[in-house]
């Protein structure tokens, strides 16, 4: 027999369930990146032109020269050894047709330079480019010092922090640790992106000044005297230091690109576990991005840097020379070793920028002009 309730029982209070800290995170943690997402456009913290000033100049740039009916319609991108290296001028005179415009930036590798190539092919018009040439460098691994720095947090969403991730090369079992430790700093770097409308721009310290892009479509020459470069002051300095010797030693290594073409494995006794695919994938990615919007899509590899001959030779063997060049031997370019030419052992004035700007422009219009597009 069913016992009636009393009176008293009818109206006690329910009990409450109270969730434990670890269970409501994730609803912080999504309301959170909400308000991220909705405020920090508004703060112009990440826009280019505070955040990476040198890409900010360059698009106000480009938007100048699409107003005015003079848009660039071929693109060279690449780090300082594409912004203090390579002329559009002497490369215009040597492709009929195609007006270049220097899209290189300071420590522009990659993993960064193919998100850089990527902006640049969303900024342009459908038709609006004929011609991509990468200047392909060896990646560089994130520093701890960067992981707040505004040029990386401004890109670093969600989807740039899977794509990074996914980059490491996880399936060397001797790299894990390197795998571990840059992931902790992807994340690091996320979460600055996730925080950026908390940082207030007035207590920020203003950006150095950068030269003019305009008045010649984005390349920047390095003078001899010219010591004030930021992260090429100290290079400079020991290059003075020892001029004659440095540039004996990149001799050295030209002439042994030159002697590795000659053998059956010119990889043999190189390095490269780990740094081969992940450039491989990206470049294949910007490839087929480029293929199916009717852009000539072009690979160069200027030196010969770490694991870069390895790519190099692995992307020959994929794409073949009409979509991949160099110039790492001596042979074919002896005047680029000149000590007098070069700002440090890795950049050269502007007389060896415009030496080199002809080594290139022949090899694109060698290219070119033999490959269909």
């Amino acid at each position: 027999m069913k016992v009636p309730l009393q009176k008293s029982e009818l109206y006690r209070p329910r009990a409450i369930r109270r969730r434990r800290l670890w269970a409501r995170l994730p609803i912080f943690a999504g309301l959170f990146w909400l308000i991220s997402k909705a405020v920090t456009p508004a703060t112009g913290i990440f826009e280019a032109d505070w955040s990476f000033p040198e890409l900010g100049l360059k698009q106000a740039d480009l938007d100048r020269r699409k107003a005015g009916g003079q848009m660039p319609n071929a693109f060279i991108t690449g780090s300082s050894t594409t912004l203090h290296h390579v002329l559009p001028e002497i490369l215009d005179s040597a492709t009929s047709g195609l007006q270049w415009y220097n899209w290189g930036f300071q420590r522009a590798v990659p993993p960064e330079l193919f998100m850089i190539s990527d902006d640049l092919l969303d900024a342009l018009p459908e038709d609006g480019c004929k011609v991509l040439v990468v200047d392909v460098l060896p990646p560089e691994p994130l520093l701890p010092e960067e992981t707040g720095a505004l040029r990386h947090a401004r890109a670093m969403d969600f989807p740039e922090l899977v794509r990074r991730v996914r980059l490491l090369p996880w399936a060397e079992p001797s790299l894990q640790s390197l795998c571990r430790d840059q992931t902790r700093l992807l994340l690091a770097t996320w979460f600055q992106h996730l925080v950026g409308f908390l940082r207030a721009r007035h207590y920020l310290v203003e950006h150095p000044s950068y030269p003019d892009p305009a008045p010649t479509r984005g390349f920047v020459p390095l003078e001899a005297g010219d010591l004030e470069t930021g992260r090429l002051q100290e290079s400079r300095q020991a290059f003075l230091a020892a001029a004659d010797s440095l540039s004996a030693h990149n001799e050295s290594i030209a002439r042994d690109f030159d002697y590795r073409l000659t053998l059956e494995d010119p990889m043999v006794n190189w390095d490269c576990v780990g740094e081969v695919e992940p450039v491989l994938a990206q470049m294949q990615a910007l490839k087929t991005r480029c293929d199916a919007r009717d852009i000539r899509c072009i690979f160069l590899f200027q030196k010969l840097w770490k694991g870069n001959g390895c790519v190099y030779f692995s992307a020959l063997d994929r794409w073949g020379d009409c979509a991949v060049i160099e110039t790492m031997g001596f042979a074919e370019q002896p005047d680029l070793f000149e000590p007098a030419d070069s700002y440090d052992d890795s950049h050269f004035m502007e007389s060896g920028a415009r030496k080199y700007s002809r080594h290139v422009a022949r090899k694109l219009r060698e290219t070119l002009s033999k490959c269909a597009p």
